[in-house]
């Protein structure tokens, strides 16, 4: 985008994000983001939230109230409240990592809702469902409206559901902290977490990070697990770590009934999860459905190859067959083990880890915090020349 001129500083930014600085993609992405641009001094930023950790940049935060019932009034509650609230602001930039009835800039991280309950949850939309569309719509229909979507997928779906003729869309893949990920890339940390979780320096270990089991098919990454160990060709085993929550018990019971019990480990939510990417040999996430996969390139920036299917938004940075693998989402667990076989190479596994490590330096989020400064510049130049 080009640069804006006449600007005048401080920018006063609103970010407007249910949760700031929470678990979550979005909480975080935004966390990021915000807390690098409010240390410049071009910028005054100010985070509208229900729910926030405060950081160490020198932020203004607002309480958004909270509408907890009924629960279809939720998303038109709190797009009424941060109206009302940024109106009386006389922001120059006004932010969204959430459906809102306006903003100057909405950085789009999930596929319309409307597509999202239709084909993803195949279900017919609740009150609930509709009232979010509605907000949906609203906030998408002004022609000045800046749209980042996190990918090529999420862009597609927009232009598909939605008449997007006059709107400006900016792809911007999240980011990584390359001094928390690279940090950690070294033989203790590994041999550490190794050592934890009974897995032997000779083992190669698949990583899988995630919460919804089911949508991210660790039924086809276990069972493809089990097919690969029946002619894994080096000294040690094929082990299968799982960081996050999801239905231990249903897939434990598939490990068993597949005579792999020993080869699947579970360790939960963690929060030191660099340290799991650290004692892992790969990655993988064969979601059926993820708009971006801010896990992949943590991985990446661990130097892991990552294995996703096509339909991983994270599919736009991964060069297949060099940093990484992209397989059919609707792939079987022999084709997924064969390319764990690919993967059973030491020589082959650190080359492609090589690839994923200059992707992730292109995706910092310092990177990502210049590119998204010059986007609030441009709009604030605009507006300031409009007067």
């Amino acid at each position: 985008m080009q640069q804006a001129h006449n600007k005048k500083f401080p920018i006063k930014v609103a970010v407007v994000i249910p949760s700031y600085g929470l678990i979550g993609g979005a909480e975080l992405s935004a966390f990021e983001l915000a807390e690098r641009i409010a240390a410049q001094n071009e910028f005054d930023l100010h985070v509208f939230a229900m729910k926030f950790v405060k950081g160490n940049a020198p932020i203004t935060f607002h309480q958004i109230p909270e509408t907890y019932f009924p629960r279809f009034l939720k998303p038109i509650a709190f797009a009424w409240h941060v109206n009302r609230k940024v109106k009386s602001g006389a922001f120059d930039v006004v932010h969204s990592h959430e459906r809102i009835f306006n903003a100057d800039v909405f950085s789009v991280r999930g596929i319309p809702h409307e597509i999202w309950v239709r084909d993803i949850r195949k279900k017919r939309q609740s009150l609930f469902d509709k009232s979010t569309s509605w907000v949906e719509q609203k906030g998408y229909k002004f022609n000045d409206v800046v749209l980042l979507p996190v990918s090529s997928m999420v862009s597609e779906k927009l232009v598909e559901c939605y008449n997007m003729q006059g709107k400006k869309l900016h792809i911007m893949y999240p980011g990584v902290d390359l001094k928390r990920f690279t940090s950690v890339n070294n033989r203790s940390t590994r041999h550490l977490i190794r050592s934890a979780h009974g897995l032997k320096d000779e083992d190669t270990v698949a990583l899988f990070v995630g919460m919804n089991f089911e949508i991210k098919q660790l039924e086809l990454i276990v069972r493809a697990i089990a097919e690969a160990n029946k002619t894994w060709p080096r000294q040690g085993r094929l082990m299968l770590l799982v960081v996050g929550k999801g239905n231990e018990k249903r897939y434990n019971d598939m490990a068993m009934e597949l005579g792999i019990e020993k080869h699947v480990i579970f360790t939960g939510i963690r929060k030191d999860v660099e340290n799991f990417y650290a004692a892992s040999d790969f990655f993988v996430m064969p979601s059926l459905m993820d708009t971006f996969g801010k896990v992949v390139l943590e991985a990446m920036a661990l130097k892991l190859p990552v294995i996703i299917s096509d339909k991983v938004g994270a599919k736009d940075i991964v060069t297949d067959g060099k940093s990484g693998f992209i397989i059919p989402v609707n792939s079987s667990p022999a084709y997924l083990a064969e390319v764990f076989l690919d993967l059973s190479s030491a020589e082959k596994r650190n080359l492609m880890g090589e690839a994923a490590l200059v992707t992730a330096h292109s995706h910092d989020w310092d990177k990502k915090a210049i590119e998204l400064a010059e986007i609030y510049k441009n709009i604030a130049g605009k507006k300031q020349g409009q007067l």
